[in-house]
């Protein structure tokens, strides 16, 4: 059965004891919220998103007991398969999130990272960059506290 909201915290001793790339469907559904891609699949993609959701998390100054990781792999009308890392703030009310993509896969964007986020009172931000490494390279310029209350 899956964890209904597994927060960084709990993240962070899945990837150090290796759970993270159990290949079994129900020990991924702790991860994934949907997918397209085959059940085989997850286990090869859960490792890298899990450790860049933590180092997107740190890099922002993330409390990682009050936020939990949601996966899903998209499919987009026209393009190829994508998967969007979700964090959301545990209280539930969304008013705090970030959606991190690694690599969008609508043809007219193929390849492009995005981060789209809100915090507290705050407008919504969406940004997108060149790839993953631009938008990593932007995520070095914030200030280390910037989720600080």
């Amino acid at each position: 059965m899956a964890i209904e909201k597994l927060t960084l915290t709990e993240l962070q001793q899945h990837v150090a004891d290796g759970r993270v790339s159990r290949p079994d469907r129900e020990a991924q559904c702790d991860y994934w919220y949907d997918w397209f891609c085959k059940d085989s699949a997850l286990h090869k993609k859960t490792p890298q998103l899990a450790e860049r959701a933590l180092w997107v998390a740190e890099q922002m100054g993330l409390p990682f007991d009050q936020f939990y990781i949601s996966l899903k792999n998209s499919c987009p009308m026209d393009g190829t398969l994508y998967d969007v890392i979700r964090l959301f703030h545990v209280d539930g009310t969304r008013e705090e999130y970030l959606a991190i993509t690694p690599s969008l896969g609508f043809r007219s964007m193929k390849g492009k990272a995005e981060l789209a986020y809100r915090h507290g009172k705050y407008a919504p931000v969406e940004k997108q960059f060149a790839n993953w490494a631009a938008l990593k390279a932007y995520i070095k310029t914030l200030p280390s506290n910037c989720w600080s209350r």
